[in-house]
C-alpha cells in the first residue's frame, strides 16, 4: 500500500507542477476554471493518497526492516524529482553513498522523498543536495536547500500536522508531519536546522548494519 501511494504521488506532483507552470498562460475565463479545477482534483487525490499511508501505517502491527543500499535509493529518488527542480530551474544534486542502512524501504523512499519535495517547493533559486554521512554508528542522510531558511519558532512547530510554515504556500502542510511520524514508527530520528536567509537541512538519522561499503 505504501509503495502503490508513492508511485501514485510522484505522477500528481508532476501534473500539479505542469498545472501551475502553465496557469500564468491562461488568459480565458473558462480555461482558468478548468485548470483550477483540476488542480484541486489533483491535490485532493494526493491528500487521499497520504491518508491512505498514513493508514496503512498504523494498521500495521509489524514493520519489515531491512539492509537497504542508498544508492538504489537515490537512483530511484532522482528520477522521481528531477522533473520538478527542472521546471523550477533548481539544480538537483545527489551524493551517491555506497552505505547500507536498516530500514523499512517503502517508508524511507516515502519520508526522503518528502523531505525533497519540501526543499524544491520552498526554494526558488539555486539547489538542493541530497546526501550523507557517518555519526558514530549511525548514518545521517541530509537534504541541503538554498530556500529562505526559517527561523526558530517555526522550527519548534514545522512537524505538526496542517503547518504550512507560509500560509500562501499551495498545500496542507502535512508533508514534514508524515515525515516526523514515519520517522517515529521506525524509531529514526529528523531533525531540522536553518538560518533566515541561507536555507535549510533537513537530517534523518537512522541505523547502518556495519557501515561499510557496500560495493
Amino acid at each position: 500500500m505504501v509503495v502503490a501511494g508513492h508511485d501514485l504521488r510522484q505522477p500528481l506532483q508532476i501534473m500539479l507542477g505542469a498545472i501551475e507552470k502553465i496557469a500564468p498562460e491562461c488568459r480565458d475565463e473558462s480555461q482558468l476554471f478548468w485548470l483550477s479545477a483540476a488542480r484541486d482534483a489533483a491535490s485532493r487525490l494526493n491528500q487521499g493518497l497520504t491518508d491512505l499511508a498514513i493508514s496503512g501505517h498504523s494498521r500495521t502491527a509489524i514493520i519489515e526492516m531491512r539492509d537497504i543500499p542508498l544508492a538504489a535509493l537515490f537512483d530511484r529518488l532522482e528520477a522521481d524529482w528531477a522533473p520538478s527542480a527542472w521546471q523550477k530551474g533548481l539544480a538537483l544534486r545527489f551524493i551517491r553513498p555506497s552505505y547500507l542502512v536498516h530500514s523499512n524501504a517503502a517508508l524511507l523512499l516515502t519520508i526522503v522523498s518528502n523531505l525533497i519535495g519540501n526543499a524544491i517547493k520552498h526554494t526558488t533559486a539555486g539547489r538542493v543536495v541530497v546526501g550523507c554521512r557517518k555519526l558514530g554508528h549511525a548514518i545521517a542522510v541530509d537534504v541541503v536547500d538554498t530556500g529562505p531558511g526559517f527561523g526558530r519558532e517555526l522550527r519548534d512547530r514545522m512537524f505538526e500536522a496542517f503547518e504550512k510554515g507560509d500560509a500562501k504556500k499551495e498545500g496542507l502542510g502535512l508533508g514534514l508531519w508524515l515525515v516526523a511520524q514515519s520517522c517515529r514508527t521506525l524509531g529514526h530520528r529528523v531533525e531540522a536546522k536553518s538560518t533566515p536567509g541561507w536555507g535549510s537541512r533537513f537530517r534523518v538519522i537512522l541505523p547502518g548494519p556495519n557501515l561499510t561499503d557496500c560495493g
